[in-house]
């Protein structure tokens, strides 16, 4: 899934979970629910200033439905910008 994503993406651990990570201005990206193994269920949650979370997508089936969520989330808060 982080190779899918992109050299933006990377590994960092939230609350001892190995979660995909991206920072994009204010905003961090954290994607979990990744580490077990079967069924694919990521959830995507968005923090402002790393302290509160204000969204999440969750049970995100495919690493190309998890790309498609994060897309729309970027085009979002780029809009939020300025």
């Amino acid at each position: 899934t982080l190779e899918y994503l992109g050299a933006e993406y990377s590994i960092k651990a939230f609350e001892g979970e190995p979660c995909i990570y991206r920072k994009f201005d204010n905003y961090e990206f954290e994607i979990s629910g990744l580490t077990s193994r079967g069924k694919y269920d990521a959830t995507i949650y968005v923090w402002e200033n790393e302290k509160q979370v204000i969204t999440s997508v969750q049970d995100i089936p495919s690493k190309e439905e998890l790309s498609k969520h994060l897309e729309i989330l970027l085009a979002e808060f780029s809009h939020n910008r300025g």
